[in-house]
């Protein structure tokens, strides 16, 4: 939470507030990375869970897995930067603020596929 209000605080400022920002200063906790991963035994219940989901739940989640993409960037995904006949998808920006080329796998491919025959046309559709 103190490295949001800092966050918020130190943007205010950028716009104009000229208040003090009570954050400023204050130490913040020491953040530990994570070392735990999904197992074998755990991914057989999550694809066995995703089975029950709507199918648009399902390529969302798969897809996240097949590319170890961010959640954002998957959302984000567009039928302009998917090349399926090379197997590449470019992801225009990323949370690093470049762009990324990630090869795309047999089965993210036949969900990809299958999305853009459900998908009606528009900003989102490859048609």
């Amino acid at each position: 939470m103190l490295g949001l209000l800092r966050a918020m605080l130190n943007k205010a400022e950028e716009v104009g507030y000229r208040g003090d920002n009570p954050a400023r200063g204050l130490k913040m906790f020491q953040e530990t990375a994570r070392d735990r991963f999904i197992q074998v035994g755990e991914l057989e219940i999550l694809f066995k869970a995703l089975e029950a989901e709507p199918q648009l739940f399902r390529a969302f989640f798969i897809m996240s897995l097949l590319t170890g993409a961010r959640k954002s960037n998957v959302l984000a995904m567009r039928w302009v930067g998917l090349d399926l006949t090379t197997a590449y998808w470019r992801m225009p920006e990323t949370k690093g603020g470049t762009t990324v080329v990630v090869p795309l796998v047999a089965p993210a491919i036949s969900i990809l596929e299958r999305r853009r025959e459900s998908t009606s046309p528009g900003a989102y559709s490859a048609k």
